[in-house]
């Protein structure tokens, strides 16, 4: 066979080239389109319980939004006795860029820009948020974060990140106390999904009108 496709080579060098070239493009293609395919197929599929979240939106002039008032969604959360879970989501990276937070005291403070999202602290359980350490209910102490384990390591390289203090820079209209906790840290999440690799913490609990995104999950 490796003599046969050597003459072929050799005497019709042109052709075989241009054949060679084809096959390589069509298969690449083929692998290309196929991680796309297994990229949208597989959304939000990294989640425990995927089959059993939902998020409600609503209608605003005609068209379907996520945006929720908070007292509409914590009635929604409150109206049915089969939520097993719920939490809102606010997006303040969306709407106000990455926030500006320290580490370390004055003598070595280091700065990062980093998103942030409020939330209740059942949003761990609803989408199955694993740990890497620390505690997984840290998010019912409004005074604690949790951040991902890539910015763990950014931030704090390989000590321990949890205990240590973060402080927020920059007010948020959605948490009034800026010295907070980390309290755990989650192993990030795959880029096919809509769980951000973020800091969260919780919302403050005076926001009493704050628009937000309300996620829920279900028990059969």
């Amino acid at each position: 066979m490796i003599k046969n496709f050597l003459f072929v080579l050799k005497r019709f060098r042109t052709s075989s080239i241009l054949n060679i070239l084809g096959l390589s493009v069509a298969f690449a293609a083929f692998i290309a389109i196929m991680i796309q395919v297994s990229y949208e197929y597989n959304f939000d599929s990294c989640h425990p319980n995927a089959n059993r979240i939902y998020r409600v939106d609503m209608f605003r002039d005609g068209e379907p939004t996520q945006i929720l008032s908070r007292a509409f969604a914590d009635a929604i959360i409150a109206s049915s006795p089969h939520v097993k879970e719920a939490t809102i989501v606010t997006p303040i990276d969306e709407w106000l860029g990455n926030v500006y937070v320290s580490t370390g005291n004055a003598a070595d403070e280091k700065g990062f820009q980093e998103p942030i999202e409020t939330c209740y602290p059942g949003i761990t359980t609803v989408f199955g948020f694993t740990f890497a350490e620390g505690d997984p209910d840290c998010l019912k102490d409004p005074e604690k974060v949790i951040i991902p384990q890539s910015m763990a390591r950014r931030m704090y390289g390989n000590e321990t990140a949890t205990g240590k203090l973060l402080h927020l820079k920059e007010p948020l209209w959605t948490k009034g106390n800026k010295d907070l906790t980390v309290g755990g840290v989650y192993k990030d999440f795959p880029g096919n999904t809509q769980i951000k690799n973020v800091i969260y913490t919780q919302i403050d609990g005076s926001q009493r009108f704050v628009c937000q995104s309300i996620k829920e999950i279900f028990r059969y």
